[in-house]
């Protein structure tokens, strides 16, 4: 059975539910990274303050920058999607 969106008054159509569970589920799933990237570079700028061997300071130095980049690639879905106010 095909779902087609129910027309309003005035030309305004209602997506069917599965297209916004579909929307609301994406949201959800970006902020959830954004949620946990944020908290990674939070606990590893942490650990880098307290570490002094520099092979290990400069392992947790590439992870901070790999969270880093899931965070920008996360608030860059959000901001293309206008989709979250926490951004």
């Amino acid at each position: 059975m095909r779902h087609r969106p129910t027309q309003l008054a005035a030309g305004l159509a209602i997506p069917p539910l599965r297209t916004l569970r579909s929307s609301f589920t994406t949201q959800v799933k970006r902020m959830f990274k954004v949620f946990i990237a944020r908290a990674n570079i939070e606990k590893f700028n942490e650990l880098i303050s307290k570490e002094n061997d520099p092979e290990k300071k400069a392992l947790l130095k590439e992870l901070l920058t790999r969270e880093e980049d899931k965070l920008a690639a996360a608030l860059i879905a959000i901001s293309q999607t206008g989709t979250a106010d926490e951004a």
